[in-house]
């Protein structure tokens, strides 16, 4: 199974704070889509929302080093 989220990361207080969103993007080499991995997809599955909600944000803020607004699935 693959699931793969759009992330809006958030720039405020970087070097990329400055910048329109899409140069932030392009100079941080942040990716704008996120295949989760398979063992967080199988942790999350019997979860509720909030709680995925939750544990992909940690995820993609830990993995990437950078808090973020929002994500979503596509």
């Amino acid at each position: 199974k693959r699931m793969t989220v759009e992330v809006e990361w958030d720039f405020e207080d970087t070097d990329f704070e400055d910048m329109s969103y899409r140069q932030a993007l392009k100079e941080s080499r942040l990716p704008k889509k996120v295949n989760l991995p398979s063992n967080l997809i199988r942790h999350i599955e019997s979860l509720d929302e909030d709680e995925q909600s939750e544990i992909i944000s940690d995820f993609l803020s830990d993995e990437y080093g950078f808090t973020l607004y929002d994500w979503k699935f596509v």
